[in-house]
């Protein structure tokens, strides 16, 4: 009996499923998942075929872009020498121009000599304690 009691602790239990009644409902899963994953990889490949065209048509683009880059550049460069000789023709039209408001401004500013003369007196004449600071505002 004593060697019977030792032995009943690790004796075998009737093995029972862990899974119970749920393994046909897990069969039925794993099928519908099953399914669903070649769904998907339709839709995968879909999506795949898709990117490869918009990589063709991007490479396809960016070839044509390369093919007429030398013609492109040539109109460029004729556009910048037309620009070039126009700013050209157009800076030495307004040279001429700026001498003559140049001449004007000189003429006008001495022309109204006696003006500012008049005006800068006042200014100083007016309050003798704000001669240095009139002195700055209108010489600095």
């Amino acid at each position: 009996m004593h060697a019977r009691l030792a032995a009943a602790p690790f004796a075998a239990a009737p093995r029972r499923s862990r899974l119970g009644g749920a393994l046909p409902a897990l069969l039925a899963a794993l099928a519908a998942l099953a399914a669903t994953a070649c769904q998907h990889r339709d839709y995968a490949e879909r999506r795949l075929a898709l990117r490869e065209r918009h990589l063709q048509q991007t490479q396809r683009i960016w070839e044509r872009q390369e093919r007429t880059a030398p013609v492109r550049l040539g109109r460029t460069l004729a556009a910048a020498e037309r620009e070039l000789r126009d700013d050209d023709r157009s800076t030495r039209e307004n040279v001429r121009e700026l001498a003559e408001w140049v001449d004007q401004d000189v003429r006008r500013w001495t022309r109204k000599q006696p003006v500012y003369r008049a005006e800068i007196e006042r200014i100083l004449r007016g309050r003798p304690q704000n001669i240095e600071r009139n002195a700055i505002w209108m010489f600095y």
